[in-house]
């Protein structure tokens, strides 16, 4: 049987903060930098929006269609 590494709970200074680029390597540092973590960032309006999901367990043209196309939409109907 082999054992599940837990990720240690988060602490005070492991909270979300306004800079997107500390919470993202915060919640790479939790998950330990897996390769099964991939994350798709999206820049606009000077801005960044960042989504993470595990690879083995999501259908990435869904995640396309579903999710990043109509974001990227939103994006090009505020610029």
């Amino acid at each position: 049987m082999t054992s599940v590494k837990s990720s240690p709970p988060i602490s005070k200074q492991q909270q979300l903060t306004k800079n997107v680029d500390v919470n993202l390597k915060q919640l790479k540092d939790a998950l330990f930098h897996s390769d099964e973590i991939k994350e798709r960032i999206i820049h606009f309006n000077e801005q960044k929006l960042f989504i993470v999901y595990l690879d083995s367990m999501v259908d990435k043209r869904s995640l396309e269609i579903n999710v990043l196309d109509p974001i990227i939409e939103l994006v090009k109907l505020a610029l």
